[in-house]
């Protein structure tokens, strides 16, 4: 509950306080162009040679290098949003501007044995539609500052937007509870399992037992 009042906390203050300038200082116009979901992203040369994964997806070499994702289910947008929220220490979290885009970014540390550095992760929105960034580093390259800033603006307002962001958070802790209740109902039905297993196990060995007295 203290997550959702600082998220809370945190969304109030980007509305009022709107940060970053938006001048770009990178020339994309020769970068190649990519389409993903209902938007078209520029795509810098040392990513232009990724691939896509199940149309929803543009890696390139892994995720903890370079990805963006376009989420197309509401369950992973508050999923993925959900668990870096609550698993990302305050002072990890940024609020910015990107051109026409409102920003949410957060600092990971290497929790993978695949991975040895930090990579942040950007989440944005394109029309109505929830994208992520995801990128080496601990801090948004001018790149893909770039990828965002050219990408279509977001069709929500900044309140809108973090409205969003915070409805995702809500559905995620109902998640979180329901995933604990079933994961209590689950032990409960184990246990039952358990004991029918044992008893199961009890008149057999009663069986074999009579079985073993009565003929030899």
């Amino acid at each position: 509950m203290k997550r959702i009042h600082l998220l809370f906390a945190i969304f109030i203050f980007a509305i009022l306080f709107v940060g970053l300038t938006n001048v770009s200082a990178v020339d994309s116009s020769k970068w190649k162009t990519i389409n993903l979901g209902d938007a078209e992203f520029k795509i810098p040369p040392e990513y232009e040679n990724g691939s896509f994964w199940n149309n929803h997806t543009f890696c390139k070499d892994s995720p903890f290098n370079f990805e963006i994702e376009y989420f197309t289910e509401s369950k992973y947008e508050y999923y993925d949003f959900g668990d870096d929220i609550t698993s990302t220490s305050p002072e990890n979290i940024q609020i910015d501007t990107i051109g026409n885009h409102d920003v949410i970014t957060f600092l990971n540390y290497p929790t993978y044995t695949a991975n040895t550095d930090y990579f942040i992760e950007i989440y944005f929105i394109c029309g109505n539609n929830t994208y992520k960034i995801s990128q080496n580093g601990t801090n948004i390259s001018e790149n893909v500052k770039e990828i965002i800033r050219t990408s279509p603006k977001q069709n929500l307002t900044s309140q809108e937007f973090y409205s969003k962001f915070y409805n995702y958070q809500i559905k995620y802790m109902k998640y979180l509870d329901d995933l604990e209740w079933v994961s209590n109902d689950l032990q409960q039905f184990e246990n039952q399992k358990n004991l029918e297993r044992q008893a199961q196990n009890d008149n057999m060995y009663w069986y074999l037992f009579g079985y073993y007295s009565n003929n030899y």
